[in-house]
């Protein structure tokens, strides 16, 4: 929420005459976990209309995966601290601070000794993977698009 708040501010700033509104920083804002958006009671009074949720509970669009621990630029690979089962073959993002999700597939995984692996289902264990992007310590992986 912060990355696409960020993201909205420094477009205004940049070009306070020009702004124009990025659906990027919608889509950022609908994967995270929230409830139904609504304007409150901005526009109405609370007693005239209640702002009934049609859906009770969050909306979840994507899962926080992992968190990343290292990168080495040389080989590609970063190393991620596992939260929730990723595998082979899953569209995944990292976001960083100040930038908005970059995705990528999954094409290999290894464990912590280096040995191929099909998944990272065990929580807090170690696992790397390819990525075509550099990636920072504490950068996180979500899922990507379903």
């Amino acid at each position: 929420v912060t990355n696409a708040y960020r993201a909205a501010i420094d477009g205004y700033l940049a070009d306070k005459d020009g702004y124009t509104f990025d659906p990027a920083w919608l889509t950022e804002l609908d994967s995270v976990s929230h409830r139904e958006y609504g304007t409150g009671y901005f526009f109405d009074d609370p007693s005239e209309n209640a702002q009934l949720c049609k859906n009770p509970g969050y909306v979840r669009e994507k899962a926080y995966i992992a968190v990343a621990e290292s990168y080495d630029a040389k080989t590609g690979y970063a190393t991620f601290i596992q939260r929730n089962k990723t595998s082979l073959g899953e569209t995944v993002e990292v976001i960083s601070p100040g930038k908005l999700g970059h995705a990528f597939t999954v094409t290999d995984m290894k464990n912590e000794k280096g040995e191929p692996i099909p998944s990272a289902p065990h929580p807090m264990m170690r696992f790397s993977v390819p990525v075509p992007f550099e990636v920072k310590a504490g950068d996180i992986m979500r899922s990507g698009d379903k």
